[in-house]
């Protein structure tokens, strides 16, 4: 039942999140010791079974939006954002200008180039499959856009973003993956398995639940008539 309750939370924040771009699914993930050695001093069989979450990192479908400073990557990576605090990772490409030129997202985030913060002038903003952005055809920098040897270590925050506080997810160039103009990655949860692993997970609960009331009563039964006679 405990573990009933975190894939209930995982499953419902995928369904709140199924038209949010860039967005990641979790997936549940239980794992449970059968050998009693392995339960603890306390011996208390709680602890044999551990519950848990991962991100799925594969690619979303590509909406057209037309829109100049929308990016989506075609392939591995994501984009590098950065603010006062530190360094972002992210698949949405929603960018736009602030009033200083900077490209940014939505919370004021800073998109990073090769060089840096990306300022562009005013004019016509191009960008190639391999992350060249110009202006009026006069190249301004180059998408930084990484990937990672193992993305489970990354961290999982808020607005789509991922860190990577220890630097312990092996940061690389990426190698193999494309940029696209004019379009946004939107998120890979599948709204319809969603549910149904919503509807089948409240089921099993209240299974679970059914099942301990049957215990509790079977367990009153022998201390209170089996005990005296």
């Amino acid at each position: 039942m405990r573990a009933g309750t975190l894939r209930q939370d995982v499953t419902a924040n995928n369904l709140a999140n199924a038209s949010t771009v860039g967005f990641k699914q979790e997936r549940f993930v239980l794992e449970q010791k059968v050998d009693g050695k392995n339960v603890g001093d306390s011996r208390n069989l709680l602890e044999a079974v551990k519950a848990s979450s991962y991100v799925n990192f594969s690619s979303g479908p590509l909406e057209s939006t037309e829109a100049p400073l929308d990016f989506a990557l075609q392939g591995p990576g994501f984009f590098t954002l950065a603010d006062d605090e530190g360094t972002y990772y992210t698949r949405n490409g929603r960018f736009d200008r602030n009033s200083d030129g900077m490209l940014v997202d939505a919370q004021g985030r800073r998109l990073q180039g090769v060089g840096g913060d990306i300022t562009l002038p005013p004019g016509i903003v191009t960008l190639t499959d391999d992350g060249n952005i110009s202006v009026d055809g006069m190249t301004i920098d180059k998408l930084r856009v990484v990937e990672f040897t193992d993305t489970g270590a990354l961290v999982k925050k808020g607005d789509s973003l991922f860190t990577d506080p220890n630097s312990a997810a092996g940061e690389q160039q990426v190698l193999r993956t494309s940029v696209a103009q004019g379009f946004l990655e939107q998120s890979n949860v599948d709204a319809v398995r969603e549910m149904i692993e919503m509807i089948t997970n409240s089921r099993t609960y209240e299974a679970s639940s059914r099942l301990m009331s049957a215990q509790d009563q079977t367990l009153n039964h022998v201390v209170n008539d089996i005990g005296r006679v």
